[in-house]
């Protein structure tokens, strides 16, 4: 299946595909492929379907149901333009394709037969009255723009630049906008479990459906890699490697599978992914139970009733199968409203029932609704629990196949408790009257809350936290959904944000998130300052003191070994793109103008000045405990 089928284009194309070379003629009779040809009106390349994903139809090209002659030779100019010279796949063909034969029949609809008198107006009403997304319009302009450059070829007088305007007329704000409104939600973390969990004991139960437990396969693949559904659906067997860690006292095992999404080869490229033992031992039941059904010559992991690749259409539905005959094991009805909102839902109906019986549907259960969660939904969630379990950008942006960290961020959701953590931490600390932390004791009800104002490091924080909610015209109790909005999702690169959010990390009762968010924040160099390197280095000193908490009770209490290593990745990051730099800026400054001249520029150094011989040193220790 991983072999490359390549498309045998016929030499015709050269010459009759052309750029200012020659007026098109109507009778163009030549070969595209062995067994398509220019002048027919239904392209069929489905043969060199080699991913077996869009289905059939996304590889035919049906031109009969255009009228006028010289746009459907347009149209097929610029779908063999699109597939031919800029060897673009067939199912991204099939979307400009499609957008240009609903304006090509808006055209004739009102008896536009000539291309010049194509207007921007026109364009503009084709719009009218769709009611579709700013994003859309913007892909669709896309297409547009190319059906009109064919015609301008053709035709040297089109005034294809009075376009230019309308082009680009797609609200970006708005596409802004519908694209985060239309994220997909995380699973609820508590069914995520759950999940796992039923998924993990129907795999090994010999008395359910064969096809049932290979889904439940399927199903726990999909909660570890959080690979795409087009890219599970190509899964092959013999495909796992084998490979020593820690100097030959550990294996670890990465699956090889083929991808597409990222990359502008046709056939897609093969990538890596490391497995967990969850993900291991679904893969190794996967191979075993598809075996039967597989034979001889078929490779594919997942195989289909004849034993070929299943179809991303069959394994959605084989995800719907799965909640539907597990809504009481996974104790959909103990979620709570806001959970289940997460969720997508359908209602079985008789009407359907050829379609809901492939999900194991029962007549019983007409117009009850199944809760159950998409397969891109399982990609989110794991993206999320690597965020959750203080795993780097860098590599999860890999692991996810991600072109850029931005990608990555945008996947970012944010935990319903740790919102409520965060709500908390300031509404018991605030004056209602001024609408910051309030530094006045007797205002706190809380007497363990109250305490913090006896420690000059918790009274720094509330100050800082105040700066930022000043500098920004924030109020908490009238504003409060807007301060959260922006402490959610993302990691934080702006330096003013980022001393807010450790701030608010020393207020916290449980640190998880907000140490996370403060590991990517130093993960870049930062723009090195060495005026307040007294705030750098109290932090350093606080990140040194819980290494060596966690360090002491770690081999006692595992749960401790997990905080160990994320802060000790956080410490490396935080000495090398923060500490160093300003360190060596404070020293380069000592010995240009000496210390007195730093002191009066910056009072708050004196005592890092006094001691920096100490700090030096101490840094040194920790530059070679954590091998920099």
């Amino acid at each position: 299946m991983t072999e490359t089928k390549e498309i045998n284009w016929s030499e015709d194309i050269e010459t009759n595909l052309f750029y200012n070379q020659k007026t098109p003629t109507l009778d163009l009779n030549y070969s595209i492929t062995e067994n398509v040809n220019f002048n027919n009106d239904f392209w069929d390349f489905s043969e060199f379907n080699t991913l077996h994903n869009g289905g059939r139809n996304k590889y035919q090209y049906n031109f009969s149901i255009i009228n006028h002659q010289k746009y459907k030779l347009y149209l097929k100019n610029m779908v063999l333009r699109e597939l031919f010279v800029k060897r673009n796949r067939f199912t991204t063909t099939y979307t400009s394709f499609r957008c240009c034969v609903n304006f090509i029949k808006y055209l004739e609809s009102t008896h536009i037969y000539l291309p010049i008198d194509i207007r921007p107006s026109t364009i503009s009403s084709f719009f009218e009255n769709r009611n579709i997304q700013q994003n859309t319009k913007q892909h669709e302009l896309i297409s547009l723009k190319k059906f009109l450059q064919e015609i301008e070829i053709d035709n040297k007088d089109f005034p294809i630049t009075n376009f230019y305007k309308i082009f680009s007329s797609a609200n970006k704000k708005s596409i802004r906008t519908e694209l985060e409104n239309g994220k997909t939600n995380n699973i609820p973390r508590k069914l995520f479990n759950k999940i796992i969990q039923v998924a993990l004991k129907q795999i090994d139960n010999k008395e359910i459906d064969l096809l049932d437990r290979m889904i439940s396969c399927f199903i726990l693949i999909l909660s570890q890699v959080g690979m795409r559904i087009g890219e599970a659906s190509l899964l092959e067997i013999d495909k796992i490697k084998e490979i020593e860690i820690l100097n030959g006292k550990k294996k670890s095992y990465i699956m090889e599978f083929l991808t597409y999404k990222t990359t502008h080869q046709s056939n897609g490229r093969l990538t890596e992914t490391v497995m967990t033992d969850i993900a291991l031992k679904a893969y190794n039941t996967l191979q075993e139970l598809g075996r039967e059904r597989r034979g001889r010559n078929s490779k594919a992991l997942f195989p289909n009733s004849k034993g070929g690749f299943i179809s991303s259409k069959s394994l959605a539905q084989h995800i719907q199968r799965f909640f539907y005959k597990n809504q009481s094991d996974l104790a959909i009805n103990s979620l709570s409203s806001n959970e289940l909102k997460l969720l997508e839902y359908f209602e079985p109906t008789l009407e359907k029932y050829e379609y809901f019986r492939k999900c194991g549907f029962r007549k019983t259960d007409v117009e009850t609704k199944i809760f159950y969660a998409t397969s891109h939904q399982f990609r989110v969630a794991v993206c999320n629990e690597f965020k959750r379990f203080g795993v780097t950008l860098q590599w999860i942006k890999e692991h996810m196949n991600h072109l850029t960290e931005e990608m990555t961020k945008h996947y970012f959701r944010s935990d319903e408790n740790e919102i409520t953590l965060l709500r908390d931490t300031l509404l018991k600390r605030s004056s209602k009257t001024a609408g910051k932390l309030t530094l006045v004791p007797s205002e706190i009800e809380d007497t363990k809350i109250r305490a913090e104002l006896e420690d000059e490091q918790f009274i720094a924080a509330y100050k800082e936290i105040n700066k930022f909610l000043n500098k920004r015209s924030l109020n908490i109790f009238v504003n409060l959904d807007e301060i959260l909005e922006i402490f959610k999702d993302y990691p934080l690169r702006e330096s003013e944000l980022g001393l807010c959010t450790k701030a608010l990390g020393k207020l916290c009762a449980r640190q998880e998130r907000l140490t996370t968010l403060e590991n990517w924040y130093y993960l870049k160099p930062q723009i090195a300052s060495a005026s307040q390197f007294d705030l750098t280095y109290r932090r350093f000193i606080d990140k040194v003191k819980i290494i060596e908490h966690n360090e002491k009770v770690k081999d006692q209490d595992s749960r401790y070994l997990l905080q160990y290593n994320l802060e000790k990745k956080s410490l490396k990051s935080f000495l090398h793109n923060k500490v160093l730099p300003e360190l060596k800026l404070i020293e380069t400054e000592i010995l240009k103008n000496g210390k007195k001249s730093l002191e009066k520029q910056n009072p708050n150094l004196k005592s890092i000045l006094m001691d920096i011989d100490k700090i030096k040193k101490d840094c040194e220790n920790w530059i070679i405990r954590l091998n920099l």
